[in-house]
């Protein structure tokens, strides 16, 4: 097994342990199934969480042909993620809040990588449609779940 192999081992492994957290996260906040927020009792992990995960990931796994594939499957959906956009727009609605990271070159720099990002995502999109847009569609289709969930978890 060369040295491709446990990269890209060391990085599935990354991001199902962060992912698993992240559903963790979400169902604490009742914005996700409650008993993803559920810890094994022994190790204080969110077990639950990393089953789901274990099984998206399974799925797509599953579903690509190629590294290539899962590649513009992910990113297109990633950039969408940007947290730089984020950052401006908490910064015009919370400007007294304390900012513990600063952002080097800010506005200049996070701006330049929104606007790369997002000819990148473009870029994806017109060579490899068949990849990039169901990521997107994915990613799209969470934000009336998100909206939905959030709705039921103030009412209760």
């Amino acid at each position: 097994m060369g040295a491709l192999f446990y990269l890209r081992f060391g990085c599935a492994n990354g991001l199902i342990l962060s992912g698993a957290r992240v559903y963790y996260a979400m169902a604490k906040d009742g914005l996700f199934f409650r008993s993803v927020a559920k810890l094994h009792p022994a190790y204080k992990t969110p077990a639950v969480s990393l089953m789901v995960q274990m099984v998206w990931r399974a799925c797509f796994a599953f579903r690509a042909a190629t590294a290539n594939s899962r590649l513009y499957y992910f990113r297109g959906a990633g950039l969408l993620h940007s947290d730089d956009c984020g950052m401006f727009v908490l910064r015009r609605t919370r400007p007294d809040a304390p900012r513990p990271y600063r952002a080097v070159g800010y506005p200049v720099l996070p701006a330049i990588y929104i606007v790369m990002a997002y000819l990148s995502m473009s870029y994806y999109c017109a060579t490899s449609p068949q990849f990039t847009w169901p990521g997107l569609i994915v990613v799209l289709l969470g934000i009336p779940v998100y909206y939905a969930w959030s709705r039921s978890a103030e009412a209760k």
